[in-house]
C-alpha cells in the first residue's frame, strides 16, 4: 500500500478525474492529498471535493489543498500540506509548478511519477506534438523537477495508446455516470478519450510490469518545454522512462477500478 499524493489540472480533461476515481479505487493506493494546479486552481480544488465526495470519500482523511497558476505561481500552500500528510509518492498528472516548489523546499515525496513530456514526435488532437502540454505550461518547472534523478516520466508518446475505443466509451459513462459530461464535452472539443493520467496513476500504483515497458534514460528539458534525451554522456539526469505502453491493458484496468467504486 503507497500513500499517495496527487497533483492534477482536474477540471480540464477528464482524464484527470479517471486517474482520482482510479486512485481512490486501488487497492494499492492510500489516496492521502490532492493538490490542484493551472488557471482558477480554486475552481479545480473544488471539482476535486466534490469528486471525491461522489465516490464515497471521507475528506476528513485526505487532504485537497488548491496550488499555483501554472508558470511561477504560489505554490506555498502545497508545500505546507504534503509533509504532514506522509504521503510516500507523488503523481503529477499537471503542470509542474506545485511540483517544481516541493522540489526546490527539499519536501517532495520520494517517489516521483510524471505524466508529462514526449520523447519523440507523436500525433495527437490531430497534429503532430513534439512538446507536451504539461511541460510546455511551465518549462522552468519541469526543468527543476527533472533536476533530481530517480523520477519515472510517461511521456505522451506512450501514454496515447491508451486510447478508449468508441466501442468503450459507453461502458466509461455506464461505470461513472458522474463522469457523463465531463466526456461529453471533451468528445464534442477532441473527438476522443485517452488516459494519460490513468495510465501514470496504475503506473504509480505499482502495475508497470503488467502494462509498461521502461528504460533509464539522461533527460533534460529545453526552455520551450522539449524534452531530450541527452544520453549517457550528456547533461541531464536519469530518469526511467515508459517507452512503450499496452494502451488496452490500461483501459481494461482503469475500468475494472472504477466499476468497483459503483458510483452513482
Amino acid at each position: 500500500m503507497v500513500r499517495l499524493w496527487v497533483d492534477t489540472d482536474i477540471g480540464t480533461n477528464v482524464d484527470d478525474a479517471v486517474a482520482l476515481l482510479a486512485a481512490v479505487a486501488h487497492p494499492s493506493v492510500e489516496l492521502v492529498g490532492v493538490s490542484t494546479v493551472g488557471s482558477d486552481p480554486e475552481r479545480r480544488a473544488a471539482a476535486a471535493v466534490g469528486l471525491l465526495a461522489g465516490a464515497g470519500v471521507d475528506l476528513g482523511s485526505v487532504t485537497v489543498v488548491a496550488g499555483a497558476e501554472a508558470s511561477g505561481g504560489d505554490a506555498a500552500d502545497v508545500v505546507d500540506a504534503v509533509p504532514p500528510s506522509g504521503a510516500e509518492a507523488l503523481l503529477a498528472i499537471g503542470p509542474l509548478t506545485n511540483v517544481a516548489a516541493l522540489t526546490a523546499a527539499g519536501v517532495r515525496p520520494p517517489e516521483l511519477t510524471v505524466m508529462g513530456g514526449a520523447l519523440r514526435p507523436v500525433e495527437h488532437r490531430g497534429e503532430v506534438r513534439t512538446v507536451e502540454h504539461n511541460f510546455a505550461s511551465d518549462p522552468e518547472a519541469a526543468a527543476t523537477v527533472l533536476s533530481v534523478p530517480g523520477a519515472v516520466i510517461v511521456p505522451l508518446d506512450a501514454t496515447v495508446a491508451a486510447r478508449v475505443d468508441d466501442r468503450l466509451l459507453p461502458k466509461l459513462v455506464a461505470t461513472a455516470p458522474v463522469l457523463e459530461p465531463m466526456v461529453q464535452a471533451w468528445v464534442a472539443q477532441w473527438g476522443e478519450v485517452v488516459l494519460h493520467d490513468p495510465a501514470a496513476l496504475l503506473l504509480a500504483a505499482g502495475d508497470g510490469t503488467e502494462l509498461a515497458r521502461f528504460e533509464r534514460r539522461r533527460l533534460r528539458v529545453e526552455p520551450d518545454g522539449r524534452l531530450i534525451d541527452g544520453g549517457q554522456a550528456a547533461s541531464g539526469m536519469v530518469h526511467d522512462v515508459v517507452t512503450s505502453l499496452f494502451g488496452v491493458a490500461v483501459v481494461a484496468s482503469v475500468l475494472a477500478l472504477l466499476a468497483d467504486l459503483k458510483l452513482a
